[in-house]
């Protein structure tokens, strides 16, 4: 880790650590202190991962996270798409005049080995005509990131704010690159990929989507994580979400098994058991769903939105029928399945794919 000056001085932070060593929870207010002098430089690579490490084998609370995520938040470059900016100046709320606007954006951390899921989900419920603003960054952990993936598909992933918003408005798909949104985690940036191991930074990533997304599904590394988080977008204003952990570890709705879920609707959360035999799916083995390098990643996704059957197709068709109901798109998941499956095989899926390569590597602003 690199070594930094001694004159860093994180009050809070180093206030906080007899705390989280006596496994005491920290208030939001202390959350957003904290937050803020990691991301002003106050505090050392090292005095950070001492802090997210000892928080870690605390145990997160939503309290703390909440606190996190708004300081996170706040320092974020935001993303308006013109029909956001129309939906501001018209003081008609969020989302009234085209529909919520998605993230399909989880943890990551599962460290499962499938191929890149939610971002071949991004592209079957954009071809249902849901507008969505995916949280992405490269692989932290894994062979291939959804940055990784997206940039060996063709997609440019590096634009200027006002380029994604045109790709949100013109294709339906933003690609949020976080590190070029999130300027001041490169504080922090470093000690995540130092440290290697799952801490609260990786639950920042879903929740704190710079284009203020009010519908999102998202897969979390642990059980306990689901509600913790679907409490936490639900402070943070999003509307409808599905936040789940698939019983055999992966961060996605799996099809090996049931897969746990939290649920916002109505305003509360709504904890259930998703069983993929419900809705007519046939169970597979974690093997079924393996990716490989990022060139193997982006020849599955192809495949998959060119409509070639089998294990891989029936779990893209299965998460995206949840983002189709946080969507509103739908009222329940076979409907989602059945509307998923036609934006593969009626070619809508892969065309959002060809328009976004298309708008993404138009020269200039």
């Amino acid at each position: 880790m690199t070594t930094e000056p001694e004159s860093h001085h994180p009050v809070a932070l180093l206030a906080a650590m007899p705390l989280l060593f006596d496994h005491k929870d920290l208030t939001r207010e202390q959350a957003r202190t904290i937050m803020e002098e990691i991301l002003s430089g106050q505090a050392s690579g090292m005095q950070i991962a001492m802090f997210v490490t000892a928080l870690h084998m605390k145990g997160e609370v939503a309290e703390e996270v909440i606190g996190f995520a708004q300081v996170a938040r706040e320092r974020a470059t935001p993303i308006t798409p013109y029909l956001r900016q129309a939906e501001i100046i018209a003081g008609t709320g969020r989302d009234s005049l085209e529909g919520p606007l998605l993230d399909t954006c989880g943890t990551g951390g599962d460290v499962s080995g499938t191929f890149n899921i939610s971002t071949a989900v991004t592209f079957v419920v954009a071809g249902c005509g849901v507008r969505v603003a995916k949280h992405s960054n490269r692989s932290i952990s894994s062979q291939c990131g959804s940055v990784d993936v997206l940039e060996e598909l063709g997609v440019n992933v590096h634009l200027s704010p006002q380029r994604l918003a045109a790709c949100i408005d013109t294709v339906g798909i933003g690609i949020l690159f976080a590190p070029a949104l999130h300027a001041a985690w490169k504080y922090a940036q470093p000690v995540r990929r130092d440290i290697r191991i799952r801490t609260v930074f990786n639950m920042l990533g879903a929740l704190c989507n710079p284009a203020e997304a009010t519908a999102q599904i998202a897969g979390v590394y642990e059980p306990r994580l689901t509600t913790l988080v679907a409490n936490a977008l639900l402070e943070l204003g999003v509307q409808r979400a599905f936040v789940f952990h698939g019983s055999d570890g992966l961060d996605e709705i799996t099809l090996t098994g049931p897969t746990k879920i939290a649920e916002i609707v109505d305003g509360k959360v709504m904890e259930w058991t998703l069983n993929p035999t419900d809705y007519g799916l046939q169970l597979c083995k974690i093997e079924d769903l393996s990716g490989g390098d990022v060139a193997e990643n982006a020849r599955i996704i192809r495949d998959i939105l060119d409509g070639k059957d089998g294990p891989k197709r029936d779990i893209v068709l299965l998460n995206a029928a949840a983002g189709l109901v946080a969507a509103g798109r739908v009222s329940d998941i076979p409907q989602g399945m059945e509307k998923a499956a036609h934006a593969i095989d009626s070619g809508a899926a892969r065309d959002k794919l060809s328009g976004l390569i298309e708008i993404s590597n138009q020269p200039g602003d």
